[in-house]
């Protein structure tokens, strides 16, 4: 916490408003933890989809934190709107899956 320079004093015992800012906004993808195919530390792999193709690609992904039964992840999900939930851990890159909503 920094103060900008004033020409008053703090003095111990007296009340005051403050308004914290971020210095930066960031912005996370929550996905199920049953997404994750694996996880070490901050790392994870998930399984997305190509909805054109159908094919699934594994993906390093950064977790920031999780919350309740989901993970945020900061990194790795870029552009890709479709992870895999169901049956992520028995998939390999390249394999043909049928997506269901």
């Amino acid at each position: 916490l920094r103060l900008a320079a004033a020409d008053k004093k703090l003095v111990s015992g007296f009340i005051a408003e403050v308004v914290l800012s971020p210095s930066a906004t960031r912005l996370f993808s929550f996905i199920p933890v049953e997404a994750l195919v694996r996880a070490e530390g901050v790392l994870g792999r998930v399984f997305t989809v190509d909805p054109d193709s159908g094919k699934v690609a594994g993906r390093t992904v950064t977790i920031a934190f999780l919350f309740g039964r989901f993970a945020a992840v900061s990194e790795g999900l870029e552009g890709t709107p479709l992870v895999v939930t169901d049956g992520a851990s028995t998939l390999t890159d390249g394999q043909m899956v049928e997506i269901v909503r």
